[in-house]
């Protein structure tokens, strides 16, 4: 069985507190709790997700993730990127767009 790992209250200012993929990558996260990531003035606090990126989220929970000037609380899926989200908890999370997923 896979360690579980926790992300508590990660804070940053660039373009994601938690976890960035970018093209070409691939993660799955899987029985994992990330809580509190927090960006003032980046794209997304818990994952940022861009190109041909692929992400899978199961069996995790991302709560109380916070981007008040961007989008994607607990995740930001751009262009190309595959998310896909499986027996998960995102709850609490908020951002001037998107406030779970944009």
């Amino acid at each position: 069985m896979p360690a579980a790992i926790a992300l508590n209250d990660v804070a940053s200012s660039g373009s994601a507190s938690a976890v960035k993929l970018t093209a070409g990558s691939t993660l799955t996260i899987s029985g994992c709790v990330i809580t509190g990531p927090s960006s003032t003035s980046g794209s997304v606090s818990a994952v940022y997700v861009s190109g041909a990126a692929t992400l899978a989220v199961t069996g995790s929970t991302i709560s109380g993730s916070y981007v008040p000037n961007a989008a994607g609380g607990a995740i930001y899926a751009g262009n190309g990127a595959t998310v896909t989200i499986s027996d998960s908890t995102l709850t609490g999370d908020q951002a001037k767009n998107g406030g779970a997923v944009y």
